[in-house]
């Protein structure tokens, strides 16, 4: 036998690897698809808030089948050793990275050139987004964006549609000074755009400050309702008409009466909109166990197996059977502390759900803002209806420029035609992922919520009628500084309003209001839906105008279908708002019912949005001008007000006297001033000045004071 010498075998090896090289591998070219991205108005954008990304592919090779992947890393908040071993989560930092990535199946002929539009949720500050064309294992295109939003946050980001596009252009770098808060000035950007630019999504839309359009711009049906819900929600949307320039349009807007609003809402913009991650933290899950029964039971627990056991075997002389004794009793006490806690048990995972419905003139919005958490770590599956848009929310502030998908927590969106499907994995039990899911359409008449209401002697009275399928209860209708609660509104039904008192209430005062007036007994959990509805009013009236009024209730039967066949357990409620008009004149008589609110002062120890005063003495103007010829002015202290935290008015009220150019003390100021008692504190520009200057006895220092509410009527002609 001859022996194999190295030739030989290396001679073998260099045939294997030729054969080796000659097998063809199946697969796509690296590159084979182009990738071309664009997102919010001609690359301009104002936050990661809904933040649109327009996506183009071009298959430049063979037919194509893969997936479109768009992935966000974002970088924890907090990563010291205690929080990373912490189970649960914090809804507002992580304490772990956090991937979350978009996909969309893909079908591509050869040619064939694809385009799509995306709203995602970015970081608050700055981050990335790292498109990607997969097959399988292998990327057949791929490309990576980076953003700072701080870039526009002294920018007023103007969207314009007009054929005047050179006098637009005058407008870009224009600088805006306002007198209040931290946008002390900004300056204008001017983005010219054609009406298929505007999103069919207004969160998108939100990424413009102001939109200024030609008169008899055309927009699609989905557009056009996107912007009535951008508008409904404080978007600013200027139209110029056939016989105005353009640049007048927008001067007139900066300088008249919304110059003030304008200026709260870019002071908006400066924050990010976590979502109601906070009340879906405070969502009641399962009732508290009753300590009182495992107390009982782990006390007789230690007293048998401790000195009880330990006494009784030594008088029978068999401590040999001490441990055995203490492990049978051991698993008896197990099981009976297993049955006690059935009821609260936790098995899969479950949903946390703070829904709202809004009906806003003819455009009803649903909103579902929810949590969902798992009691153990494993990957688990979350299919939503694909007619909701869908956005995480509270994703965090700063982007990562690379994360582990071992080490971080990985939260995967497939988009899909009917039904989107989210997986979570590599988390910590119990870690809560939220977001939020919206949908909106246009109502016909008969379809909508109408109530009607008009003043008259103080009370409002009027018609409603409910024609939806929800059952309204515990009605609130509210106003800043004021609220009634009415009956509830049964669905298909409707009814009468007579002699409807409103109530007069200041800060912590609502949920007095709520406590007198309300009934939530038949609640599983009623001081959460007292704080839920009340902590909901306060934000809707405080972006509202002084004189808007809108109607609140609970939903009881809210739909839940959200989640398809996911089969989770939901625990929360919805609510139901919309904003209300009021005609406050009648028979020639208008009515304000909540003057304060519109009081202004030089001094900085009055708060008008509260009508607090902090210091000892405050001088507050209040303007009358839209009440015609002034009737009559009150004075009175506020109904329902928590005094724990602000105490009613202690002290002596003063008006200025326009004849005598000085201050007069009113010894009864709870009496009405009308005729000519009043005529002589109105100026000629109608409008009332009062001093208030606290008792010498209040306590200045570690107490604030409420000042007294004020209603007033007017006649027109």
């Amino acid at each position: 036998m001859k022996k194999v010498t190295g030739r030989w075998i290396v001679s073998l090896f260099l045939i294997f690897l030729f054969f080796i090289c000659c097998i063809p591998v199946k697969g796509q070219e690296q590159g084979q698809i182009a990738i071309s991205l664009k997102y919010g108005f001609e690359n301009n954008v104002k936050s990661g808030s809904s933040f649109p990304l327009q996506v183009t592919l071009q298959n430049t090779g063979e037919a194509f089948e893969g997936s479109l992947e768009m992935e966000i890393p974002i970088q924890a908040e907090n990563q010291d050793v205690a929080s990373s071993i912490w189970m649960g989560s914090d809804q507002w930092t992580s304490n772990k990275d956090r991937i979350y990535t978009y996909q969309k199946e893909l079908a591509l002929d050869a040619g064939e050139v694809w385009k799509e539009t995306f709203y995602l949720q970015l970081p608050m500050f700055e981050g990335n987004c790292t498109v990607r064309v997969r097959d399988g294992e292998n990327i057949a295109g791929s490309q990576q964006l980076n953003f700072n939003f701080a870039e526009n946050t002294s920018r007023i980001l103007m969207g314009v549609i007009t054929t005047q596009t050179e006098q637009a252009m005058d407008l870009d770098g224009m600088q805006v000074s306002f007198d209040q808060g931290y946008v002390s000035e900004a300056f204008v950007k001017v983005i010219l755009l054609e009406p298929e630019d505007i999103y069919p999504n207004p969160e998108a839309i939100r990424q413009l400050d102001v939109l200024i359009v030609d008169e008899g711009t055309v927009f699609a049906p989905e557009q056009q309702l996107a912007l009535d819900r951008w508008r409904g929600e404080e978007g600013i949307y200027l139209e110029r008409f056939s016989d105005q320039e353009l640049t007048d349009v927008f001067q007139e807007f900066i300088n008249g009466e919304q110059r003030e609003r304008f200026a709260r809402y870019l002071e908006q913009m400066q924050t990010y909109s976590f979502g109601d991650t906070a009340g879906l933290t405070e969502v009641p899950v399962n009732k508290q166990p009753a300590m009182g029964k495992y107390v009982f039971v782990l006390t007789v627990y230690v007293l048998l197996v401790g000195p009880g056991l330990f006494l009784v075997l030594k008088k029978k002389k068999k401590q040999k059977y001490l441990w055995a004794g203490i492990c049978g009793f051991s698993v008896i006490f197990m099981v009976v502390i297993g049955l006690l806690g059935r009821e609260t048990y936790v098995y899969a995972p479950f949903i946390s759900y703070n829904g709202v419905y809004e009906q806003n003139n003819q455009v009803w919005t649903e909103t579902a803002q929810i949590g969902i958490q798992a009691p153990y770590n494993n990957e688990y599956k979350l299919y939503l209806d694909s007619s909701y848009e869908l956005l995480p929310i509270n994703i965090g502030s700063t982007g990562a420029q690379k994360a582990s998908h071992q080490r971080a927590d990985l939260v995967n969106i497939r988009l899909g035609e009917e039904k989107n499907e989210v997986t979570m994995g590599n988390m910590a039990a119990f870690t809560q992922n939220f977001f939020k899911l919206e949908k909106s359409r246009r109502l016909e008449e008969q379809e909508q919520v109408q109530i009607q209401l008009s003043a008259e002697e103080g009370k409002l009275s009027g018609t409603w009628k409910n024609p939806t399928a929800y059952h309204l209860e515990n009605v609130l209708l509210v106003m800043q500084n004021r609220g009634a609660v009415l009956k509830d509104m049964p669905a298909g039904t409707s009814g009468e309003l007579k002699d409807v008192v409103l109530h007069s209430f200041e800060n912590d005062g609502l949920d007095l209001l709520m406590d007198a007036f309300m009934d939530f007994s038949d609640s599983p959990y009623p001081e959460y839906e007292r704080e839920k509805m009340a902590l909901h009013s306060w934000n809707v009236i405080r972006e509202g105008a002084n004189a808007q009024v809108y109607l609140l209730a609970k939903v009881e039967n809210p739909d839940q279908d959200f989640q398809l066949d996911s089969g989770y357990k939901v625990h929360g409620t919805a609510l139901f708002q919309m904003p209300v008009e009021v005609e406050w004149e009648n028979r020639g008589l208008v009515w304000c019912p909540n003057l304060e609110t519109y009081g202004w002062s030089q001094n900085s120890e009055f708060s008008a949005q509260t009508n607090l005063i902090h210091g000892r003495e405050a001088t507050v103007e209040y303007p009358l001008d839209f009440l015609g010829d002034v009737q009559q002015i009150t004075l009175e202290d506020v109904e329902y007000n928590e005094e724990k935290y602000f105490f009613p008015f202690q002290g002596k009220v003063a008006l200025y006297c326009w004849e005598t150019e000085n201050f007069e003390e009113i010894q009864n100021w709870k009496e009405p001033l009308s005729g000519q008692r009043l005529k002589r504190y109105l100026s000629p520009e109608k409008t009332i000045k009062i001093r208030y200057l606290l008792d010498d006895t209040f306590d200045t220092r570690n107490r604030s004071c409420m000042l007294p509410c004020l209603q007033a009527v007017g006649k027109v002609e």
